[in-house]
Order: structure tokens, then sequence, then C-alpha cells
């Protein structure tokens, strides 16, 4: 595997999201201006060639300054003191797929932050989310917007 390039997992928990508390939201690179130029051979155990599942699982991974950009995002933008990045662990297996290709509905969806008008990165980021787990707030204090 290539050391040179190392590639990272961001997180988040919304305190309110979707009507539930404490929601972990997994964010991931939905595309950038220029291709990473990776060797997917060198971050796929077992890669067969054109996979989008296995190419699309090491894309939706951040480099170290496309983490940090986001995480200093998040923090100035939605005060968020949560976001932690953690370092991925390669070489990614070859039976699992990115969040990206992940079903939304029944509590599962994604935050599209690019939409938003105040976004500032040069590369798009949507965050995957599943309250199935999470506490379900009341119904008055389900009505509080999105904080993403």
């Amino acid at each position: 595997m290539s050391e040179a390039i190392e590639l990272f997992h961001v997180h988040s928990v919304a305190p309110k999201l979707a009507g539930h508390r404490d929601v972990r939201i997994c964010w991931l690179v939905s595309s950038r201006p220029q291709p990473l130029g990776l060797s997917y051979a060198d971050f796929v155990e077992g890669y067969n060639e054109g996979c989008p599942y296995q190419e699309g699982a090491i894309d939706e991974l951040f480099t170290r300054a496309e983490a940090e950009a986001l995480a200093s995002y998040l923090k100035e933008h939605y005060d968020d003191k949560t976001v932690t990045i953690e370092k991925a662990a390669l070489p990614h297996p070859s039976n699992v797929g990115g969040l990206g290709v992940m079903p939304a509905g029944g509590g599962v969806d994604f935050l599209l932050l690019a939409k938003n008008k105040a976004y500032s990165l040069p590369f798009k980021v949507e965050g995957y989310f599943d309250t199935r787990s999470s506490e379900r707030l009341s119904f008055s204090s389900a009505d509080i917007e999105v904080p993403f």
C-alpha cells in the first residue's frame, strides 16, 4: 500500500437532528474538482479494476488538508465542538462499500452540506446519519431545524 497518502474519516455529533438527540454524522466527500489520482489497488484489498463500490469507498475519504478544512468550517459555521478526525484503516476491505451507496429512508438520510449558501469549501461534502439508535425527542422539540 502507498504510504505517501493518508486518508481520514470525519465525524460529528448533532445535539438535535431529525427529531432525535445526539445523532452521529459521518461526513464524506461527494465530489472534488480534481480526483486524488490514487492507485486504488494500493488502497483496497483484492481491488477489482473499475469497481465503483470499491473506488467510491476510497474517494469519499478525506485527505488531511480536506479533513482539517471541514473541521474548521463546521466549528466556524455551526459551532461544532464534537468534530473528530480519524485516520482510515487501509487497505480497505474489498467487500465493503462506502457510505455514499447507502440507501436513505426509515431514519437514515444524508445532509447535503454543500447546498448551504455559506458553503465555501472547494470540495462537496455530505453527511450520512442514522437516527434509528438515537433517543427520540419529545414532539414539542422535534420541530427544531436541522443545524447543518
